[in-house]
């Protein structure tokens, strides 16, 4: 160490810090995927916390622009102008797609994934 240079006090002790650890632990959970946390193990922290998501999504339902939140939508298959539908099978009972209208249109997304 240099002469005249001294080392800054520590801003806590080392039970300070250690106490104030513990009990974020102890509030918040420890960090770990596999745990809660033991404020949301609780009836009122599961309750604050699921009222928290509720409110976050309908804020984002109601506020936020549409295109945001909507990526992309269902159509109805068409190729070359004729639409295609879903057949079942008589002999072996699997969907086969056909140019017959049988009420069950084939749908494809159309957007991003």
């Amino acid at each position: 160490m240099h002469p005249e240079r001294t080392p800054l006090p520590k801003a806590y002790s080392n039970k300070e810090s250690e106490g104030r650890k513990a009990f974020s632990d102890r509030i918040y959970g420890y960090y770990a995927h596999e745990k809660k946390s033991m404020f949301n193990s609780t009836f009122v922290g599961a309750l604050t916390m699921q009222m928290n998501t509720y409110w976050s999504a309908k804020k984002n339902q109601y506020i936020q622009k549409r295109s945001y939140t909507q990526e992309g939508y269902y159509v109805d298959y068409v190729e070359d102008g004729v639409p295609y539908f879903w057949k079942i099978n008589e002999t072996t009972g699997e969907l086969e797609a056909t140019t017959e209208n049988t009420g069950l249109p084939i749908k494809v997304w159309k957007g991003r994934p």
